[in-house]
């Protein structure tokens, strides 16, 4: 795993072999750059913890979608964190309230929901949220990037 975000004393991991976005999303917590996507695995694939914690919440709800065969079902998984809770969207629960999980657990599985069209691949959403906040869509609690920015080498020769 690999440190790729914090918030003050809160760390962001992600496997090695991921691929991660501050600012793909038109929702409001990337337009605040309080929130990463974080990519890799398929569908129904594995998905490991992006941060240490207790698992404080586990809930589900409903999304809205076009697409009658797809599953409508939403999840968020949060974990508590010295004085902050990390909130996780897009995964299917393996844990449960009072779990302590470590970076790099498994946390459950990635989901196609209604959030999804059929061009988005497999994604975990984290933030860094208040504790008595964490459930809204909106979030002010900026992620800073922890990795070293490159360019894409060219295949020109």
């Amino acid at each position: 795993m690999k440190k790729i975000a914090s918030h003050n004393d809160i760390d962001i991991f992600a496997p090695d072999n991921s691929r991660f976005s501050f600012l793909k999303s038109p929702y409001a917590a990337h337009k605040t750059h309080s929130a990463v996507d974080i990519y890799y695995g398929s569908f129904s694939s594995d998905a490991l913890s992006p941060a240490d914690g207790e698992v404080i919440d586990v809930r589900s709800f409903d999304t809205p979608t076009p697409f009658k065969d797809r599953d409508s079902r939403e999840y968020v998984i949060a974990l508590r964190q010295k004085e902050h809770v990390v909130k996780i969207l897009h995964i299917k629960p393996d844990v449960e309230i009072g779990e302590r999980i470590t970076a790099g657990d498994k946390i459950g599985t990635f989901i196609q929901n209604g959030y999804f069209i059929f061009w988005n691949d497999p994604v975990m959403h984290v933030e860094v949220r208040q504790p008595d906040d964490y459930l809204r869509a909106s979030n002010r609690l900026s992620l800073v990037p922890q990795i070293k920015w490159g360019r894409l080498s060219s295949r020109k020769k």
